[in-house]
């Protein structure tokens, strides 16, 4: 949705997930499995080209992907970039993942088990592009949590929690947090001068047509909203993601959902 809504500024490009992916990079430095140097590298390859020639076009190169969330020191090493942290209600983004049937779905993966562990081996532990999976992406949880829903729960907390720690080694000025429930034309304007573009009305208004159309959403809606959710699902949920939930601000000191976030 955020790449759709900046693609429409005249002197952005803006992509959502572009290929080639960051994904293996992105495990690899989430899990410490490899050297730092390496994966620095095999972003520069993915990408360099890439920006130097956007940036030759005098347009300004934007990348949304929860990829580049393991990969903030590297990037803003290569790039000096900028970064935009982009976040949703906890519960919102579980009831998300739980109708994408391929997270962390085990039936799938015991399907198609000798053809991945074939590719990941490849891909995870040389960090070669080999195939692509559909699980690859997903962070490996702890032992101890072992439903699909716990582990979407752990997964949005995870995350942010990879993001808020590298934010914390950044300059203010390269570093922005916006909640996609406050999205609007003013905020809309400050990620544009964020970006470093001008912009104007009628752009804004533009931007917050693709904003206001969720062109990301999913269209099956077969997992009940959290505000259906029986008390004992919720209170699971905010064991796993009540500290996160908190921290951004989408509840109270007592851990009681907020029906609006608190800025």
């Amino acid at each position: 949705m955020i790449a759709d809504a900046l693609a429409r500024h005249p002197g952005l490009l803006a992509l959502h997930e572009p290929l080639p992916h960051l994904s293996i990079e992105a495990y690899a430095r989430w899990s410490r499995t490899h050297p730092r140097k390496r994966i620095v590298e095999l972003v520069r390859t993915k990408r360099s080209a890439a920006i130097a020639q956007v940036a030759a076009n005098g347009l300004i190169y934007v990348e949304s992907s929860h990829f580049c969330a393991h990969l903030i020191g590297e990037l803003n090493e290569l790039y000096g970039a900028r970064f935009v942290h982009l976040y949703r209600r906890g519960s919102d983004f579980v009831r998300s993942g739980l109708q994408r049937r391929t997270w962390y779905n085990e039936s799938l993966r015991r399907k198609y088990q000798p053809a991945r562990l074939v590719r990941d081996y490849f891909r995870r532990t040389h960090l070669i592009e080999v195939g692509r999976s559909f699980d690859e992406h997903r962070l490996k949880p702890p032992a101890e949590l072992t439903t699909r829903f716990e582990k979407i729960c752990w997964l949005w907390a995870e995350i942010n929690r990879v993001i808020l720690a590298a934010f914390e080694q950044l300059p203010p000025q390269g570093r922005m947090s916006l909640a996609v429930e406050d999205l609007d034309e003013g905020l809309l304007a400050g990620l544009c001068e964020f970006a470093g573009v001008a912009t104007d009305q009628r752009i804004i208004a533009d931007m917050m047509r693709f904003v206001r159309s969720r062109s990301n959403s999913t269209i099956e809606r077969n997992v009940a909203p959290p505000e259906e959710w029986p008390a004992c699902t919720m209170e699971r949920f905010l064991q796993i993601a009540g500290d996160m939930m908190h921290r951004l601000g989408y509840t109270d000191a007592q851990g009681r959902v907020h029906p609006i976030r608190q800025r």
